[in-house]
């Protein structure tokens, strides 16, 4: 990939990054955490979901263009990788480990079984609406 290209890049998925950090960290001082971190919890499956249907859509459009690129890197990687984070739901299962273990474990299984589902259910739903559309 020439330079130029890795600056537009890295430009696309800082900026992307960025939003999606601060609209992760808007939410946790709006929503904290006590006793279940509900805030990370649904961010993350939220995250999740969408990211799945972003690159269900996006395959779905034929090859890659610069466009959708783009779209993958800044929204994808950017926007919803700062939007989501595996680090707080890591810390934060380690912090509830001590005192209370069925919750840390409830909590942690919930978060990777819920995201699987959720990218799941995303896009077989995408894939039916594309489905549909194609056929009218």
């Amino acid at each position: 990939m020439p330079a130029r290209e890795t600056g537009i890049v890295l430009a696309f998925v800082l900026a992307g990054g960025g939003c999606g950090t601060l609209a992760r960290s808007a939410i946790d001082q709006i929503w904290p955490a006590q006793g279940w971190p509900w805030a990370t919890f649904c961010i993350n499956l939220l995250g999740t979901a969408v990211l799945a249907w972003l690159l269900t859509w996006l395959a779905g459009q034929g090859p890659e263009t610069r466009l959708s690129s783009r779209l993958r890197q800044g929204v994808g990687t950017g926007l919803l990788g700062g939007f989501t984070t595996y680090s707080a739901f890591g810390v934060q299962v380690a912090e509830r480990l001590p005192t209370s273990p069925w919750l840390a474990t409830g909590y942690a299984l919930g978060s990777l079984v819920g995201g699987m589902a959720a990218a799941l259910v995303a896009a077989r739903l995408t894939r039916l609406a594309m489905n549909r559309r194609q056929a009218s």
